[in-house]
């Protein structure tokens, strides 16, 4: 802490320890570090900003620091907000996959363009976009997602609902979406590995074999973070699901 006993009392000592700090740190908003940090949290392909004195961390705290006051944002809405935003730009569901800085989430400058279904987009931030929901995102900003198995998508539907999982009307578009895309990949994973899983024929069969699929989702996690894209994901095909499958003496 910075000593301010010399300074005569006609100054404001609060306001000069706020200026003292802001000369190393611009931030002097709790909820905007916390918000920074959840942010690099996130990692890859999120950029990731030091917190200290720079441009852009001025820039973030500024315009971070008027959003909160203006529309009375709180830190677990912008964390929301920054999750959906991530799991969006890595969602099949989009043809965005490359992150925007903090600071353009937020608000977007003169510089940024991007196009979306071929269309160029004008909107204020995906922050703002992210704050109107996740169904909303992915209706205005996916790409539909052609059924290809019914009856598999019809299965997955039931066991999602018949073990409770996850639930929101408003996500209906986003959660079939995903669904379809985990029949895809859960049929596409047993032709690709068919010789490497010790299951019997009858097992290898999609609507028996989505059972393991489930179970390798679930396995050991915690159930109340489960989302549809956690069965719709490359990685769960590549590292998870083979991964959880060797391990139970299921597959090679």
């Amino acid at each position: 802490a910075c000593d301010t006993s010399f300074i005569p009392k006609l100054i404001d000592k609060k306001k000069l320890r706020i200026a003292l700090q802001e000369m190393t740190n611009p931030i002097t908003d709790n909820r905007i570090q916390k918000s920074i940090e959840y942010w690099n949290s996130k990692g890859k392909p999120f950029p990731k900003h030091c917190i200290q004195n720079s441009k852009i961390i001025k820039r973030i705290n500024s315009l971070l620091r008027r959003k909160i006051k203006r529309e009375q944002l709180t830190l677990s809405k912008i964390v929301e907000a920054t999750d959906l935003y991530y799991e969006f730009i890595t969602s099949p569901l989009t043809t965005i996959s490359k992150s925007v800085s903090m600071s353009q989430f937020i608000l977007f400058d003169d510089t940024y363009v991007t196009k979306v279904k071929g269309k160029k987009i004008e909107i204020i931030s995906w922050l703002d976009e992210c704050l109107k929901g996740r169904d909303y995102l992915f209706k205005t900003y996916g790409k539909y997602v052609k059924n290809t198995n019914p009856e598999l998508t019809e299965k997955i539907w039931k066991l999602w609902k018949d073990k409770k999982l996850y639930s929101n009307n408003k996500d209906a578009t986003y959660m079939e979406n995903n669904f379809r895309i985990a029949a895809d990949k859960t049929a596409t994973f047993i032709v690709e590995n068919s010789h490497r899983i010790k299951l019997g024929r009858l097992e290898k069969t999609p609507l028996m074999f989505i059972n393991y699929v489930f179970n390798a989702a679930l396995n050991g996690g915690d159930t109340e973070r489960i989302r549809p894209g956690s069965i719709s994901n490359d990685y769960f095909y590549s590292e998870i699901l083979p991964t959880y499958l060797k391990k139970n003496g299921f597959m090679n």
